[in-house]
């Protein structure tokens, strides 16, 4: 190529809107070689094409793909494979739509969980609601104190129980407690999405359409609350729950009381 038809490194930074210094950066680690160097003062050209090549780096390195990973895709110091590269791009942009699929659930449902507990804070007294959701809350053997040491021991083995069984944990925790015949047993309860094949072997609670009597709470109150309730046979969760802002000292929990 001669360089009378080529574009200076100037000139193709301004035509690609990349800084001199990356270029040269990219050329450096082998992933930008110029059409032609001129031997009598060492000056780069390049052609139209590395135009395009240099909006494929970008593209690269917005979604987190190594440039020197880069070398790979080189047959020899003039050819490069765009189709591998192009096809590399395209699996990290689909990862990169799950991944922000998934942020996007998980804030619409904190948001839902702020609206909830805002509801909740604004009414003096407990409130029946009927649960115009189901829901699914792997239950685990517990003893303990919500925001125990032990507590957050059990959660996380909780999380690696729910990823070795291929579901989804739906960012709310707490203790599910139910008394019969005057004895009482204390889980672990994490909301998950249990209607899958591999879920069918795990302890679920499921909620669906069922009347809750609901209140806030504060964590000194929970053993006080229980109490309230040691004369009857009862179903109840509670759960950690989430406001803004929130008090980091003193979080909420909802008391949900399901009715039968």
């Amino acid at each position: 190529m001669k360089k009378n038809n080529a574009l200076t490194i100037g000139q193709l930074s301004k035509l690609s809107n990349t800084h001199i210094k990356a270029i040269r950066y990219y050329e450096k680690i082998g992933i930008f070689p110029p059409s032609y160097i001129d031997p009598s003062n060492s000056y780069r050209y390049y052609s139209n094409s590395h135009i395009i090549y240099l909006q494929l780096i970008k593209l690269c390195i917005t979604y987190g793909i190594s440039l020197k990973s880069f070398n790979q895709y080189w047959a020899d110091a003039d050819k490069i494979d765009l189709d591998a590269i192009i096809d590399k791009a395209k699996a990290h942009i689909l990862e990169k739509k799950k991944q922000l699929l998934a942020d996007e659930h998980f804030l619409e449902g904190l948001t839902s969980e702020l609206e909830f507990s805002q509801n909740l804070h604004t009414k003096i007294n407990s409130e029946t609601l009927a649960n115009p959701t189901h829901e699914d809350f792997l239950l685990l053997p517990f003893e303990g104190d919500i925001f125990s040491y032990h507590y957050y021991e059990a959660f996380y083995k909780a999380l690696d129980i729910i990823d070795a069984h291929q579901t989804t944990y739906f960012n709310k925790v707490g203790c599910f407690y139910v008394q019969q015949d005057g004895r009482l047993k204390q889980f672990l309860a994490l909301k998950i999405q249990a209607h899958t094949p591999n879920t069918g072997c795990l302890e679920i609670l499921h909620i669906s359409h069922q009347p809750e009597l609901i209140k806030h709470i504060q964590p000194e109150q929970v053993a006080n609350e229980l109490n309230k309730l040691a004369h009857q046979d009862y179903q109840c969760l509670i759960l950690e729950t989430y406001e803004s802002p929130y008090n980091v000292r003193k979080p909420h929990l909802a008391l949900r009381l399901l009715l039968t």
